[in-house]
């Protein structure tokens, strides 16, 4: 295709959102609009619908902030987010994409995703191992300071009915106050709701 056919088309997509220009490399990538597509077609699975449409009961109950993350092109993408109610409450911005190995989410991806889909994680094998392993030990997974510096979070998997990584659910505070504990009340509620999460497609197709 001549150059200034695609400079024409790529003018167009500029214009509805569909795609945008970084003005530094001159290199484009997706605009909001085409991210919003993405994400409306994610949220057509039925245990990503269920698991965003119940994650409001998950924050009432252990307090805290609390989103739905999945696995989009780019890595770890927050799909929902539900506030804590806190008078300076933690947020995530829906679409904001998260690092593998220094977030909770990022780490049970690495853990559950085929290895050539996560190839990209700048991460030594001894800790991609330790990493996989205490997530599955554990049911969970946990940072301290790791996205942000004096914030925790705590995050369990949902699967499919093939036993396949479809979401995570992860809650995090500041670490003051936010009980990480792996057996403590917030990692357990965290894990009881990826479980009851994970049991639906198994019980509408029975």
């Amino acid at each position: 295709m001549p150059a200034a056919k695609v400079h024409r088309y790529l003018v167009s997509l500029i214009r509805v959102g569909m795609v945008v220009q970084d003005a530094a490399s001159g290199r484009y990538d997706l605009g909001p609009a085409a991210v919003r597509f993405g994400l409306a077609s994610i949220e057509r699975f039925d245990t990503v619908r269920y698991a965003a449409s119940d994650l409001q009961r998950l924050r009432d109950e252990i307090g805290e902030t609390v989103s739905l993350i999945v696995w989009a092109e780019g890595g770890p993408t927050v799909v929902r987010t539900e506030n804590s109610r806190h008078d300076v409450a933690l947020t995530m911005r829906v679409g904001a994409v998260l690092p593998l190995a220094r977030s909770a989410s990022g780490r049970l991806f690495l853990t559950y995703l085929p290895r050539e889909r996560t190839a990209a994680a700048e991460l030594g094998e001894r800790s991609r191992k330790a990493f996989a392993a205490d997530a599955r030990r554990r049911g969970c997974a946990r940072t301290i300071g790791g996205v942000l510096p004096g914030v925790s979070g705590l995050a369990a998997p949902i699967f499919d009915e093939a036993e396949g990584i479809v979401a995570v659910v992860s809650a995090y505070g500041r670490s003051a106050t936010f009980d990480a504990s792996w057996d403590g009340p917030l990692a357990n509620a965290v894990r009881a709701f990826a479980r009851q999460l994970s049991t639906i497609p198994r019980l509408r197709s029975n």
